[in-house]
């Protein structure tokens, strides 16, 4: 007998549900799509512990008769492409036929469908893949589905699904997508026979951006932009750089980054579908970066939110790429990256010109009316110190904000005529803003802390390691022979007698951070600092609906961490107190950071206390960017080495590289 077989059905559709069915939220994707598909004008999404015991949708769409919901569940089987050639100009959501069967295949699945045409419905019932029951039925037009027990007959796949509150959080993240895209739909979402939201039927994007993310998010200056072409057009939304939350000088002259990562909404939608697409992605980051390099109101490596809506032509895509369709191929990713680039970059260019001209216009006209704003003292110094050509770096904020009261003394016209803006538009020579590199030999630098399960989880290996570069550093921060100095305000270099280090400031205050929150904790004594009035948080509806019932379930370890919460009906907290080691408060807008941050590390431990301690450690931590004297660097780096771990952040990554002297004579080819 030979050794090639042919699988059953049963094994076959198992290996299927392996692609399509990767975790519950893959089961409300498939299909809250076909809904969609099927024409539903309201969908309900109800879930229960995250997804993993119990999912339904529930759709007022077009239904199926009979002889199709038999058909449906054969493997292939789908009514949106009939030829090879309907693949090339796919305009449905789905399309592959493999959705149905490859759920039934490993949960308790029961199908109700109804068609317009059809007086009864058609019930049909699967246990892992075997057919349980048909019957006729009594329900509306439109389709149900409900899935019980996901992978109950597969425990290795279901061994490796998240917590609830991870789970659920992907549920919620995926129905915010179609929400956004299709206003023209009723989206209704139950968790655990509790409604999270019910978002009405709206013909306006704008409107159901409102009811979903607050407020607060439409306040964040957002930028509208639009550009058609015969291939492909884009509208949507860009958040500019100068936040109306960056608007407070640090006690350093430095700005604050803007306080938005609570909503981190970074939506790209092509033809219809959520995507993940390195070439957007780098498009999108290319065309901030001159204006994020320029004013640093962000933190570095964070982008300012944006939800972009691509169409394009159904021919210059592939759809067909990844089975859980998350994933898609640009015929020519070139012309796309291009596209996307110059209409943002033109876009936040036109609003950069505008703040340009309107700073001009107030300081030709003196005494000022009202004073500048942030980024109208980053060009007015442009304006005030002209230079030939563009810096190599963004320049320093003015020490003395520019305001009626005290304004610059010897400002012409013509000063301001010789002014030069540094950005330039995306159709003249953009490459000027963005030399290459030179080719050169690349060096990476050995990390203190080596890469790898092993030296996360065995720090003490670390302290042992490097227990002699401790002692170099702290000798010489004692001698102060010569004193430490910091590299674009976020690393810390010290010399040391066998070469020097370098420390992520950030990185090492978020150590000594979270080691002192964890003894606070766990001794019950946190240090608190009581709040002149109590201050009222009205939690965004997109934070409310996942966090509420986090945050009554913990009270006691926010009380330990210093945070004294007081929760309300709606979505209102109250705060009494707050941890000393919150140095800027922003009233109240890092502790929606810290709670966003939360969501993250939860997704990673299911100890609340050190994802809570992770979480205020990294928002309280002082930031990259932020310029630090002399005897600031020096107690920082003094404080770490009194950490019990003082070489890795809390989340294992190394904070301190060394680079040793005999590495650099390599480089300089002063030795082989």
């Amino acid at each position: 007998m030979g050794k090639i077989k042919i699988l059953s059905e049963e094994v076959a559709n198992r290996i299927a549900a392996g692609e399509v069915v990767e975790r519950p939220a893959s089961v409300v994707k498939e299909c809250v799509e076909n809904a969609i598909d099927a024409g539903a004008t309201e969908i309900i999404v109800k879930i229960v512990n995250g997804g993993k015991d119990f999912i339904q949708i529930i759709d007022n769409g077009s239904g199926m008769s009979e002889e199709d919901a038999f058909i449906a569940f054969e493997r292939h089987a789908t009514s949106k492409i009939s030829s090879a050639d309907d693949i090339t100009h796919i305009d449905t959501m789905g399309f592959r036929g493999e959705a149905l069967p490859s759920i039934a295949s490993v949960s308790r699945f029961q199908l109700i469908t109804r068609s317009d045409k059809d007086q009864t419905a058609t019930e049909i019932n699967f246990s892992g893949g075997r057919l349980d029951l048909v019957q006729q039925t009594a329900s509306n037009k439109g389709t149900t589905i409900t899935v019980k027990n996901l992978f109950y007959n597969v425990p290795a796949r279901r061994k490796f699904l998240k917590t609830e509150p991870v789970e659920y959080r992907h549920i919620l993240n995926y129905m915010h997508y179609q929400a956004v895209l299709f206003p023209n739909i009723s989206f209704i979402f139950y968790n655990n026979d509790k409604e999270k939201f019910n978002y009405p039927i709206t013909g306006d994007v704008e409107k159901r951006m409102l009811d979903i993310f607050g407020t607060t998010f439409t306040k964040q200056n957002l930028l509208f932009l639009q550009k058609d072409t015969a291939i492909i057009k884009i509208n949507g939304y860009l958040q500019d750089i100068d936040s109306p939350t960056a608007t407070n000088l640090t006690k350093n002259d430095s700005f604050t980054p803007a306080q938005n990562s609570f909503f981190d909404v970074h939506y790209v939608f092509v033809n219809r579908r959520f995507i993940n697409d390195k070439t957007v992605y780098s498009a999108i980051k290319s065309a901030y970066e001159p204006f994020l390099k320029k004013y640093r109101f962000f933190e570095s490596g964070k982008l300012p939110n944006y939800i972009l809506i691509i169409d394009i032509d159904p021919e210059e895509i592939d759809v067909n790429v990844h089975p859980a369709k998350t994933e898609i191929r640009f015929r020519n990713p070139a012309a796309v990256y291009q596209f996307v680039k110059e209409t943002i970059y033109d876009c936040l260019y036109d609003k950069e010109m505008n703040a340009y001209n309107d700073t001009k216009n107030k300081l030709s006209s003196l005494p000022l009316s009202s004073p500048l704003s942030q980024r109208e003292q980053f060009i007015a110094q442009e304006i005030l110190n002209p230079v030939s050509e563009k810096p190599a770096s963004p320049p320093a904020p003015l020490t003395t904000p520019v305001t009626p009261e005290n304004q610059a003394k010897g400002i012409s016209i013509k000063d301001i005529e010789r002014s030069i803006l540094p950005i330039q538009r995306s159709n003249q020579n953009f490459t000027q803003n963005h030399p290459s590199k030179p080719s050169a030999p690349v060096y990476t630098a050995t990390p203190a802390i080596e890469k790898g399960w092993q030296s996360i989880y065995n720090p003490h290996e670390q302290n042992q390691r490097f227990a002699a570069d401790q002692i170099e550093i702290l000798k010489t921060l004692k001698e102060e022979f010569i004193p430490p100095w910091q590299l674009h305000q976020t690393y810390i270099l010290i010399q040391t007698d066998s070469g020097f280090v370098a420390i992520d400031q950030h990185a090492a205050h978020e150590r000594i951070l979270y080691e002192k929150l964890l003894k606070n904790i766990e001794n019950k004594k946190p240090n608190k600092q009581k709040l002149l009035f109590p201050l009222v948080i009205d939690l965004p509806t997109f934070l409310s609906e996942s966090l509420m019932e986090v945050i009554s379930q913990n009270i006691e370890t926010f009380s330990d961490l210093g945070f004294t919460v007081k929760t309300f009906s709606g979505n209102s907290i109250v705060l009494d107190d707050i941890p000393s080691e919150i140095e800027y408060w922003d009233g109240g807008n890092i502790f929606l950071d810290i709670l966003q941050q939360l969501q993250d590390e939860l997704a990673h431990t299911k100890d609340f206390r050190i994802a809570s301690a992770a979480s205020v450690a990294c928002k309280a931590a002082i930031k990259a960017g932020k310029k630090l004297t002399k005897k600031e660097m020096i107690e920082l780096v003094n404080e770490l080495f009194t950490c019990e771990f003082p070489f890795q952040c809390p989340h294992g990554r190394p904070l301190i590289i060394k680079i040793s002297l005999t590495d650099i004579e390599k480089m300089f080819k002063r030795i082989i």
